[in-house]
C-alpha cells in the first residue's frame, strides 16, 4: 500500500476512479515520478521535488500541476475553474486523457528544465 491507496480508500467510487485516471497518466509520462503526500494532497515528487498533486472535496476534485502548465493551457481549460496552481473539475466534468496529459508533459518539460 501507498500513500496514494491510503487516500484514494477515503474517496467514493466515482471520485477515486477519477483519481486514478490522474495516477495512472501521470506513471505513464513519467515512471520515475515516486507517489507521496505534498503539501497536504496525495501526489508525485520527481528528483525528490513536487511535480503533480490531487485531491478530492466536497463539491469538485483539484489537479495541481504548478502555474506554468495551467498558464500555457489557459485557452483549454476555459471550462475548469482554474487558479494559479490548480484546476478544479468534477466527477461528471472530468479533465479529458488527452488534456491531462498535455498537463503532465508541460509539467515534466518544465521540471527537466530546472536544476
Amino acid at each position: 500500500m501507498t500513500v496514494i491507496d491510503d487516500y484514494l480508500k477515503s474517496v467514493d467510487k466515482p471520485t477515486r476512479s477519477a483519481l486514478e485516471k490522474i495516477r495512472q497518466v501521470v506513471k505513464e509520462v513519467e515512471p520515475e515520478a515516486e507517489e507521496a503526500m505534498v503539501y497536504g494532497v496525495a501526489g508525485f515528487k520527481y528528483k525528490k521535488r513536487f511535480f503533480v498533486g490531487f485531491s478530492a472535496h466536497q463539491n469538485f476534485l483539484s489537479l495541481y500541476p504548478a502555474a506554468t502548465a495551467i498558464k500555457v493551457l489557459e485557452n483549454k481549460l476555459k471550462k475548469y475553474d482554474l487558479s494559479k496552481g490548480a484546476i478544479r473539475f468534477t466527477v461528471d466534468n472530468p479533465i479529458p486523457e488527452p488534456l491531462l496529459r498535455e498537463i503532465v508533459q508541460i509539467r515534466l518539460n518544465e521540471m527537466v528544465k530546472k536544476p
